[in-house]
This record gives structure tokens, C-alpha cells and sequence, in this order.
């Protein structure tokens, strides 16, 4: 199976991101679509990532498969390709190769399979992804802990440590009572290479409940879920 040459960087900084939350992963292969499950190692925090087969130039699964794989060794493989990706199944091994390179990477054992209760959420905020992933990046190196204040149109992100207090604003449209929330602004910004694929994310929120943040385009879907932390005023 071929990747298309415009979708070859998006499918690599896939995995780039899939190996900053955990090395081993799960990915099913079915007829329509790729489907990646992440939990990190902490397990605070889960990825979903569903890939359209229309990334492939000749995409063909007869049955459904599900393969368990080193994340970081299939990106360092994905990387030294420079053009002409093409995967494939071999016994216990999935390939990744184009018509100079070879590289056979063994599969590893089934992992636990973990179930997810089901959310609903109060609000939704959609936001400009770079806007928000910049804040997220220059507030990781201030603390860890990151506060969510949600107003009705005001989407307030602050982050402090001993000697600063950093705080940033983002406008929103929806009503929404005051809330506040505290996240690891370190989990939130694995994340943030998503927005060289999604210029818009939506980000669900509600008392005690984890923070969820999607992006959707015609070819990739993103879920991604995070536990709230403890308030720290």
C-alpha cells in the first residue's frame, strides 16, 4: 500500500506524535480506514487517530487486522524515506519500505485492552489550533499545571510558577457559566504538532470531567482525552 505523495509528511508526523505518549501501540487496519488506540504510560491521557484509506494510493484490506508495533521504531523507519512510502504485512513483521529501502520491524505481543466510559459534555469551544498550541508551548517550560478560565466569552489560559504568573486570552462564542480548569499543559502540548494538520480544533469541557480535544479533516480524525488535574489557587 502506497501513501500519496501529498499526505506523506501528514502520515509521518502522525507517528511523530503517537511516540511522545506511549512506544507501544495499537493499530486495525479495516477496509475503510486505519484506526490508532494510545494510552500513555501514565494512563491519564488517550489518543484515537482514524486515517482514511483515501491517504493511499492502493489501499486494500480484506479483513480486518490488528497489528501491535514499536511507535518509535516505525517513526525513525517512516523518517528515512524520503518519497514513495509503501507498508505491508508479512507473518509476525510490517514493513515499511519504498524502492531503495527496507525495513522490517517486528511486532510485539497484544496489549491490554482498556475501556473508555462514555463522556457528555456541556460546552464545546472551537479555536484556532495555532493560536491555542502557541500559548500551550511557551507555558509548558512555567509549570506543569495549567488553569483553564472560562467565561462567557472568554477563554483565559494561565500557567505560574514561583517568580511568574503568565497569562493569555482567547475569544469564544458560546455560553458557557464560569469554569475552571487545570490541565498538564506538558499532555496538552504532546499534541501540538496537530496543528500543521488542523487549522481549527474543538475543545470539550465540564466540571471534573477530562479534557477532550478533536480535529476532524476530509482524511484525518483526531480524539484526544485528558484527566483533569487538582486546582492549585
Amino acid at each position: 500500500m502506497e501513501i500519496k505523495e501529498e499526505f506523506r509528511e501528514t502520515f509521518i508526523s502522525l507517528f511523530e506524535i503517537i511516540k511522545n505518549f506511549n512506544k507501544d501501540i495499537e493499530v486495525r487496519f479495516e477496509k475503510e480506514k486505519i484506526l490508532i488506540k494510545i494510552f500513555d504510560c501514565a494512563n491519564i491521557s488517550l489518543l484515537n487517530i482514524v486515517i482514511s484509506k483515501n491517504i493511499f494510493n492502493d489501499y486494500k484490506i480484506d479483513e480486518t487486522k490488528n497489528i501491535y508495533i514499536n511507535s518509535e521504531d516505525l517513526y525513525k523507519s517512516l523518517k528515512k524515506l524520503k518519497k514513495n512510502i509503501k507498508i505491508d504485512f508479512k507473518e509476525n513483521k510490517f514493513i515499511v519500505y519504498n524502492d531503495k529501502f527496507n525495513f522490517d520491524l517486528t511486532l510485539i505481543n497484544p496489549l491490554e485492552q482498556k475501556n473508555i466510559p462514555e463522556l457528555t459534555y456541556d460546552y464545546n469551544i472551537k479555536l484556532n489550533s495555532n493560536e491555542f498550541f502557541d500559548i500551550i508551548e511557551n507555558f509548558t517550560d512555567i509549570a506543569d499545571s495549567i488553569k483553564f478560565e472560562i467565561t462567557e466569552k472568554e477563554f483565559n489560559i494561565n500557567c505560574k510558577n514561583i517568580n511568574i504568573n503568565a497569562k493569555a486570552k482567547l475569544k469564544h462564542n458560546n455560553k458557557i457559566n464560569n469554569l475552571n480548569l487545570y490541565f498538564s499543559s506538558e499532555y496538552i502540548d504532546k499534541l501540538s504538532t496537530i496543528k500543521d494538520i488542523f487549522e481549527e480544533i474543538t475543545l470539550y469541557v465540564g466540571d471534573n470531567l477530562p479534557l477532550k480535544i478533536i480535529g476532524i479533516s476530509d482524511n484525518i480524525n483526531i480524539e484526544y482525552i485528558l484527566a483533569p488535574k487538582a486546582g492549585e489557587d
